[in-house]
């Protein structure tokens, strides 16, 4: 029985299994509907369980080869999604609304309601199905939410994927930021709403979590959701309960007080960091080892830029478009990793006003600063290393087609020969050890170099070749 959506048959399945379900004793409203689950069928009963654990998400409960949505799960992501709804047997006078996604298949769909701010908990067979007696086992092996999504396909790797942690205390609020895909976490407080926000407009989370006291703290919360994109989402107050959140993390980072972290005088904070590793214990379902420091600090020592400056310096994107062509971030980013990309993202929306720090900062700069020609040798690395390996390892020994190409040549031609010595030079430069050059060939140094000089001129080239892949691996 196949029911078309946006009809009056989906109408009718909202009426009549609510309608069914009320007519026996009893009350599932956790699980998306009411009623006694003593009436429905074995496997549906153990899914109704399980869907009230889990009340504020989307249940994927594996059956088979799918995973499959039930109730009001099915017409919600029926709707979202567009796909066909049906219907199932589970006990009732009417088939139960269900829809579903191939196993294989389900990180798209789970990524499309992640995008649309839903949260998914995936329900696994933790038995082999031939050996289980009776139903087989499920449990929930993950919650994906916005910000806790582990999925490379759907991630921008240029920037973090924040989660923050927000408490509302008498006169302060507590904020813990992390990203589970590097291992970042920070935290700290501030004592007005305004400035609250200018940390959110700093961090841009994909997800916030927090207490009931912060929708009445004077944020506004629909503009996180409308115009940020920021899913808000409420914790029961047994997250944030103070002892609870300092023993969770004198556990996680294996310590016997919170001074071994740095961090007992952010009182706040410590409740917003607590809750935060407790709801990732909660939807990761792991040790989160990875997650191996928290790093406090203080607002004031950034320059505290509000919302509206923000948007209109277009700092990481345009105010129009809300691209980064066009910002001051895609000016200035030359990086090639996407660590360089989110460490130079993070300078752009967090600057420094402390003269030392940005001294310090400058100074490593200068330090990391490397000259044409040693930028001229890494890319060739990175372009010609498994080309030059392969060909060694083939006994291919042409200098000439290695050397054809204008930015070898360049590139080598007296730049990599820093003394009277080709070889000397090329072992103090890196490329080669000595007792290598002279063990490959059985040669003294003197006599190594009359016979490169001989073979090809100063092209350290030929070196490579003629003494092998380790030594090129050793650059």
């Amino acid at each position: 029985m196949n029911i078309n959506k946006n009809t009056n048959e989906e109408k009718n399945y909202r009426k009549n299994v609510g309608k069914s379900m009320t007519e026996v004793s009893g009350n599932y409203t956790d699980a998306g509907f009411a009623g006694d689950i003593s009436a429905l069928s074995p496997m549906m009963q153990e899914y109704v369980k399980k869907k009230a654990q889990y009340k504020d998400c989307i249940l994927f409960y594996r059956l088979g080869d799918f995973y499959e949505m039930f109730f009001q799960d099915a017409l919600t992501v029926t709707k979202e999604l567009e796909l066909t709804l049906t219907g199932k047997d589970c006990g009732l006078e009417e088939r139960a609304p269900m829809c579903g996604v191939p196993f294989h298949a389900a990180e798209t769909y789970i990524n499309r309601l992640i995008e649309k701010g839903y949260k998914v908990a995936i329900c696994e067979q933790v038995e082999d199905p031939k050996k289980a007696k009776g139903l087989v086992k499920r449990e929930v092996i993950r919650v994906v939410t916005p910000g806790t999504t582990l999925d490379a396909a759907s991630l921008d790797e240029s920037r973090n994927n924040y989660l923050m942690s927000v408490v509302a205390t008498e006169g302060r609020f507590g904020c813990a930021i992390a990203d589970i895909t590097t291992g970042d976490c920070f935290l700290t407080e501030v004592d007005k709403p305004q400035k609250l926000l200018d940390e959110i407009n700093k961090f841009v989370p994909a997800e916030i979590i927090c207490n009931d006291a912060f929708f009445m703290s004077g944020v506004d919360t629909d503009d996180l959701k409308n115009r940020l994109g920021i899913c808000v989402f409420p914790l029961d107050a047994w997250y944030f309960d103070d002892s609870l959140c300092k023993r969770t993390l004198m556990e996680h980072f294996h310590v016997n007080a919170l001074e071994g972290l740095g961090i007992q005088d952010y009182d706040s904070g410590v409740i917003a960091s607590g809750a935060l590793f407790l709801y990732l214990q909660e939807t990761q379902k792991s040790a989160l080892s990875h997650m191996a420091g928290i790093r406090p600090y203080a607002a004031e020592k950034f320059m505290l830029i509000d919302s509206s400056s923000r948007r209109n310096l277009e700092l990481v994107e345009t105010l129009r478009e809300k691209n980064k062509r066009g910002s001051l971030l895609w000016v200035l980013d030359k990086t090639k990793t996407a660590m360089g990309a989110r460490t130079l993202r993070s300078y752009v929306e967090q600057p420094l006003i402390d003269a030392e720090k940005i001294n310090e900062r400058l100074e490593a700069l200068e330090e990391a600063d490397i000259s044409d020609t040693d930028k001229a040798l890494m890319d060739l690395r990175k372009k010609d290393k498994e080309d030059a390996l392969t060909q060694v390892q083939e006994g291919i020994t042409d200098e000439n087609a290695l050397l054809d190409d204008v930015e070898i040549r360049q590139v080598f031609q007296g730049s990599v020969i820093l003394g009277d010595s080709i070889t000397e030079s090329i072992v103090e430069y890196g490329f080669l050890d000595t007792d290598v050059v002279v063990s490959k060939r059985g040669l003294s140094i003197a006599a190594a170099d009359e016979q490169i000089e001989t073979a090809i001129g100063l092209n350290p080239m030929t070196i490579f070749m003629a003494f092998g892949s380790n030594d090129l691996e050793m650059y």
